[in-house]
């Protein structure tokens, strides 16, 4: 399995394979060692690297962007054909469709609040991204997507300062250490929305590019309640 499993600000199976099972990093020599019936790749996967491996005759399935909650069910979808697991994908549609209703049901703000995500790389995701979707989906206002940004940006303080947004929104285990994280990466932003409040959760909950985004909603929604008055 990939290296990253282990990785709890990025997987969602941290403890599910025993140490026993080898971990791997995703250059085409390893891979290939392998021997793999396929090779399942994203649109931002090394092109040398698959064209290694198309090269060798490995076949390989390129899953969709997974910026958005579609995309990453039709991949799930895609790779259900690719496997023989169809009926699995079925199940699967199920629970999130239950998943949505209950996302549905979630309790609505008088007012949305306006939240601007900020990665602790200085990014802001706008319209066209999970963050986006997760957002609206746990009744905020998307304030990247209402500056009219699209997919990923270098965050623009200067337009963000002027939307004025009531939440910011971090990725981090606690909102004291999204605090440090936001006076390290745009300290002019704590210091000209002073009446803006912090929210946190994992980045595993924010930054995910898996159908645990729907699952995340829910937390999503609660931490941006905590900010309100």
């Amino acid at each position: 399995v990939t290296s990253l499993v282990d990785d709890a600000s990025y997987s969602s199976a941290v403890g599910h394979y025993p140490g026993s099972i080898p971990r791997v990093h995703a250059d085409a020599e390893t891979l290939l060692a392998l021997e793999p019936d396929l090779v399942v790749v994203a649109p931002y996967s090394s092109p040398e690297t698959v064209r290694v491996l198309v090269t060798a005759g490995v076949p390989v399935l390129r899953l969709f962007e997974g910026t958005t909650l579609d995309d990453i069910e039709a991949s799930a979808e895609l790779l259900s054909r690719a496997v023989g697991a169809h009926d699995g994908f079925v199940a699967l549609q199920d629970e999130l469709r239950l998943a949505e209703r209950r996302n549905a049901q979630l309790p609505r703000f008088a007012a949305p609040p306006r939240v601007l995500f900020l990665s602790t790389d200085g990014y802001t995701h706008g319209t066209g991204t999970l963050m986006d979707d997760m957002l609206r989906a746990a009744g905020g206002v998307n304030v990247a997507a209402s500056l009219h940004l699209h997919a990923h940006h270098r965050a623009p303080l200067e337009a963000i300062i002027e939307a004025s947004p009531e939440v910011l929104l971090l990725p981090a285990p606690s909102d004291g250490e999204a605090i440090a994280t936001l006076e390290r990466i745009a300290p002019l932003l704590r210091t000209a929305l002073p009446h803006a409040r912090v929210a946190s959760l994992p980045s595993r909950a924010l930054e995910t590019t898996t159908l645990e985004a729907l699952q995340a909603i829910p937390q999503l929604h609660d931490a941006i309640a905590r900010t309100r008055p």
